[in-house]
């Protein structure tokens, strides 16, 4: 998955990841970047470097 959003996601701009979903039901905060989305993918690219 960290592969997949690395190679295929990265945003050009503010935010790190492109095409987030914040609330879908809603149509709230439907492909946009989001600083929770780049919060958690930063923090699994930093726990994938380290060995269990």
């Amino acid at each position: 998955m960290v592969a997949s959003l690395s190679t295929n996601y990265l945003a050009e701009g503010d935010a790190v990841l492109a095409h987030s979903v914040g609330f879908l039901p809603e149509g709230s905060e439907v492909d946009a970047g989001l600083v929770y989305a780049d919060h958690y993918f930063v923090e699994a690219l930093v726990r994938s470097d380290r060995p269990a």
